[in-house]
């Protein structure tokens, strides 16, 4: 609600008041020798014009200035005390300049006021009248008001005043305020009057027009809820009488003694609820206590604390409607856009950087408070604002007065807590090491240690959750440097423990707290607009109108780089570009009405991607004004420009840290037989065997499986994620019934040791199956020189035309934990050979690239070969049904899937039912170790394409030193057959065993610099270091 109590003078404003009625105000008084000011007015509404005296008597010594704005002046009379009055010649400017006399003066101002209909703040009309901007010369200094107003007939007024309106049947009303102000309001109308003494002294009345008049009910009796909660919390109501006050104009003001409500805004039914009990308790903060001129505006962040911040309290919601706040802030206060909450002073919305001044001077100022009640308790909390009305009630207070309130009541220097609440343009932040327990004791002891990220640290009192078997304890440590140990005695061990649950502090957010929310991009400093198709873009356009207004930059699907997407907040207009399904794959947006959906932007974490979707024009146009409104949320839709759902992305509350995981378990009568479950995964047409890749277990159950498979009579194909679709041609070469391919020309053609490299004999098995029952094997993944490159640099810009055709083009990045899981796992790969890491965009897309592309091969072969069932063997990761290739297949194709773990395998989950449908208990097996020579080879490639191995170092586990061999010798054949590269290394020493004795030919440079070929008899080790070795 947008509020205005007291105006500011200044000879420079462009327009009269015009910023002052624009936001919520909390001006400041003066109180030595205050001048009185009387307005007589009346008015010719079918002229939307009045006609109105000013007169305003000065004290002697000072000059003073008033500014008329447009207002037509018609004559200016002065009389000093004891002096005969005078014409005052017309003002060049629209500044009334009045010089001091040794006398009282006295001015009186005749002018008048035409209102051209459809203005703004104003209304003169036969159906109402309402003067909130301009509408008579605005002091430089607080007076006191009085008011004679002739009306129309049917009307009755009102205006800020000690009490209710004197309406005489003449139609003449009166009104005086005693309380010093810079500039009135007044509005008057066909209204029905509802009046209703809540106790001695205390009058509410409702002014509302004959079609709402069945609101007014409703309304005082809110109002009286509010009024009397207020009186207990923070004292006696200041004034005798409160009205709320209907307007034609849409409008939302608290004034002293009234609020001033649009008509439209007065039938919301969660007015009541909401904006009322704000608007009534500016009644004590902003206008019966103002802010000081020389301080910073408190009273916004003091009134949103005790009403919005309370409501929400009320209700449960305390911890959620604050944790929006800290959300707010952090969406709109960027390290350029942050200032300290002192310097805070405007909360009008049509400001530059309107979002982020209004988070500093709503959200910091109302937690500030939040954080002062933590430390003071409740009790001393409110009985110092008690002590700050009862010292300041009709006058101005500043943040030193509030200071100096609080120690009063409670005794402590809360000197360092307001400076660094003031002054300071960072938040606190929080990051935890070293956690571990100790219990040697009778009890148990958690340790950690609390970093703060800012450079320079808060003193703090850290609200701490631990979390037990047996439930929840909460502690409170308080902190003062960068780094503090922290101890917790606790009677149990702990499960977990959080940092801020309740969001007691004002601090930065962690990412798992973190939702995705539309207000994220409206304050993102990088933002990027990109079109779907042209029917998508058409139904957009009232919105794409409105965004280049903003300034947001439009980049066309075709000159987008993959750069781009990783680098900006984006919005996409419709879901047809190939942008958006290059992270989100396919979606479908061919709803009714007008949809916003937001996601974290898979690419960057610190930026958010945004989808809009309307059914037409009309529906994106009766939505588009409403979306301001709505930042705190995820997703929303509207039908007709009303909402119909709205959501925000649940995240965790508070910063959780795991401690230990208790076990998941079930009965063991609920384990299954292999045949049964063999029977199970028959049903389906997809059967994902995930593997731990040198897992012994893993690829002989791979093997039961397909055997008992087709034993059952399915018709089995078999993709595996070992093989790029480049090798198609060798497996089906190899594969095809009475194939005479040798298993070594198989392996070179298929590039086994360059793409693959595992252990061969894990999966011979399962390959000699296949050939004897003539089932297709089909590679499924892409090159691996796509996936190197788009991790390598980041992104996939660098991929060729042809590249890119073979990878799938709708990519969903963003399924639940997906990128979450990816990154877990980043640093670990940010070191792999493929390629210097570039970040978590590149590892991220080469990651989904794998998936996806598997997924689109696997669909293919689906719809292909209609009657085969598909055996998927792939990495554990890649067969997971929450988030690998499973969903990207049922989003292609509509089949039946189960996906199958080894929950002996060396990586099992936590949570297997979250991976897989079903689980075997294979027990581990060790493949036999190879036989190894112990030496190190040095692959070298000449400018001629001539490949050989150098010997480069010996190992003291092998016996290759006493056979002979020595470093700088060049391999020429193994066991008569030659060995020029590591391919031919893997394929010769296959199925060699430790004790073999192995036949080299190894070149070697005699005295002369000739190379000689040397017989070389090796026996192949184990590798067990031999003693005195580490």
């Amino acid at each position: 609600m947008n509020t205005n109590y007291k105006s500011r003078f200044s000879p420079l404003a462009i327009t009269f008041w015009g910023v002052l009625f624009l936001g919520i105000f909390c001006a400041s008084s003066s109180f030595a020798d205050t001048p009185a000011y009387h307005l007589d007015i009346s008015f010719q509404p079918t002229r939307h014009s009045m006609q109105a005296t000013a007169t305003i008597s000065f004290p002697p010594g000072e000059e003073w200035q008033l500014y008329t704005g447009d207002l037509n002046i018609q004559e200016i009379i002065l009389q000093e005390k004891g002096k005969k009055p005078f014409s005052m010649p017309m003002p060049q400017s629209n500044i009334i300049h009045m010089y001091g006399s040794r006398n009282s003066q006295q001015v009186t101002i005749s002018y008048s006021l035409t209102v051209p209909p459809g203005a703004v703040n104003n209304r003169i009309s036969t159906d109402g009248i309402a003067l909130t901007d301009g509408w008579h010369p605005l002091p430089e200094q607080d007076m006191l008001f009085s008011v004679t107003a002739t009306l129309p007939q049917g009307f009755a007024g009102i205006s800020e005043s000690d009490n209710l309106p004197q309406q005489l049947p003449n139609g003449v009303m009166t009104t005086s305020f005693s309380q010093p102000v810079r500039s009135i309001h007044f509005v008057a109308g066909p209204y029905q009057v509802r009046k209703e003494n809540i106790r001695k002294g205390l009058t509410l009345s409702t002014w509302f027009f004959e079609e709402d008049t069945q609101l007014s009910r409703e309304y005082l009796d809110a109002a009286r809820a509010y009024v009397l909660r207020y009186e207990e919390e923070i004292g006696p109501f200041p004034y005798k009488h409160y009205a709320i006050v209907a307007n034609r104009l849409p409008s939302g003001f608290g004034m002293p003694t009234y609020t001033l409500l649009g008509q439209m805004v007065l039938r919301l039914p969660f007015i009541k609820e909401t904006s009322l009990g704000h608007e009534i308790l500016h009644s004590w903060f902003g206008n019966s206590v103002d802010v000081a001129d020389n301080s910073g505006n408190w009273c916004e962040g003091l009134t949103s604390y005790l009403a919005d911040f309370s409501f929400a309290a009320d209700k449960g919601e305390g911890a959620a409607h604050r944790k929006a706040a800290l959300i707010n802030y952090q969406n709109y206060v960027h390290t350029e856009t942050a200032f300290p909450l002192q310097d805070f002073h405007s909360a009008s919305h049509n400001q530059p950087m309107a979002k982020a001044i209004r988070a500093v001077g709503y959200s910091r100022a109302a937690m500030l408070f939040h954080q002062l009640r933590g430390l003071l308790g409740p009790e001393d909390f409110f009985q110092g604002l008690r002590h700050l009305i009862s010292l300041h009630k009709g006058h101005d207070a500043s943040w030193m007065d509030i200071q100096t309130s609080f120690e009063a009541v409670s005794d402590k220097d809360l000197k360092n807590f307001f400076s660094q609440q003031l002054t300071r343009t960072d938040i606190p932040g929080f990051k935890v090491s070293n956690t571990h327990t100790d219990d040697s004791q009778d009890y148990t002891t958690l340790f950690f240690r609390l970093h703060q990220t800012t450079e320079e640290p808060y003193s703090l009192n850290v609200p701490i959750r631990v979390t037990t078997a047996s439930g929840e304890q909460d502690f409170i440590r308080e902190i003062t440097e960068k780094e503090t140990e922290i101890s917790i005695t606790l009677t149990e061990s702990p499960l977990s423990f959080t940092i801020d649950p309740e969001y007691d502090l004002f601090r930065t957010l962690a990412p798992s707290e973190y939702p995705p929310v539309w207000s994220a991009f409206l304050g993102a400093k990088n933002k990027l607009l990109i079109p779907g198709t042209e029917q998508e873009t058409s139904s957009l356009a009232p919105f794409i109108k409105w965004a280049e207004k903003q300034g947001w930059t439009v980049v066309d699907d075709q000159s987008v780089t993959n750069q781009q997407l990783s680098e900006n907040s984006l919005l996409f207009l419709g879901s047809g570009s190939a942008a958006f399904r290059s992270l989100f794959g396919n979606s479908t947006t061919a709803e009714d009405g007008f949809h916003l959906r937001v996601k974290n932007n898979p690419l960057n974490s610190a930026e958010v991607a945004v989808l809009l979707s309307g059914s037409s024009t009309e529906e994106t146009r009766a939505a588009l004004y409403k979306l301001s409104h709505y930042g705190k949320y995820s997703s929303l839709s509207f039908s007709k420009g009303r909402v119909q759902t709205k959501e925000i992305l649940p995240k965790a509350n508070g910063m959780m840290y795991q401690v230990e995981n208790l076990p998941n378990g079930g009965s063991t009568t609920a384990i299954n037989s292999f045949e049964q479950i063999i029977t199970e995964l028959a049903k389906n047409r997809v059967i994902y065997l995930g593997e731990t890749h040198d897992s012994m277990a893993d690829h002989l159950l791979q093997m039961r499986i397909v055997q008992s498979l087709k034993k059952k009579g399915l018709d089995i194909a078999i993709a595996m994620e070992m093989f790029p679709e480049s090798s198609q041609q060798a497996l089906d070469d190899y594969l095809k019934k009475q194939s005479d391919m040798a298993e070594a020309t198989f392996l070179r053609a298929s590039k086994w040791f360059e793409i693959w490299r595992y252990d061969w004999r894990l999966f011979r098995p399962i390959f000699n199956f296949c050939r004897r029952e003539n089932i297709p094997v089909y590679g499924i993944n892409v090159d691996r020189k796509i996936v190197s490159s788009v991790f390598s640099e980041g992104n996939t810009d660098e991929l060729s035309e042809e590249q890119l055709k073979t990878v799938a083009p709708e990519r969903d990045l963003s399924m639940e934990g997906y990128v979450e899981r990816l990154s877990t796992v980043h640093g670990f790969h940010a070191e792999s050979p493929h390629g210097k890491d570039k970040g978590i965009a590149g590892f991220v897309q080469s990651q989904a690239i794998w998936d996806e592309s598997m997924a689109e091969n696997i669909a293919d072969i689906l719809a292909q070969n209609p009657g085969k069932t598909v055996v998927v063997i792939a990495g554990s990761q890649h067969t997971r049904k929450d988030s690998g290739i499973p969903p990207r297949v049922a989003r292609r194709i509509k089949v039946s899937q189960a996906s199958v773990l080894n929950l002996y395998a060396s990586n099992s989950p936590a949570d297997p039912a979250i991976q897989a449908d079903y689980f075997f208990l294979s027990e581990p097996l060790i493949l036999e170790a190879k036989g190894k020579i112990g030496i190190i080879l040095d692959p070298v490639k000449k400018e001629d394409g001539e490949e050989y191995l150098r010997i480069s170092g010996l190992s003291h586990a092998g016996k290759a030193k006493e056979a002979g061999i020595k470093e700088k010798d060049i391999i020429a054949t193994i066991n008569g057959q030659p060995a020029k590269n590591m391919e031919d290394i893997g394929i010769l020493m296959m199925d060699a065993k430790a004790g073999d004795i192995l036949k080299m030919t190894v070149q070697r440079k005699d005295k002369d610099g000739e190379l000689q070929e040397i017989e070389i008899s090796v026996e192949l080790s184990d590798m067990t270091k031999p003693p005195n070795y580490p």
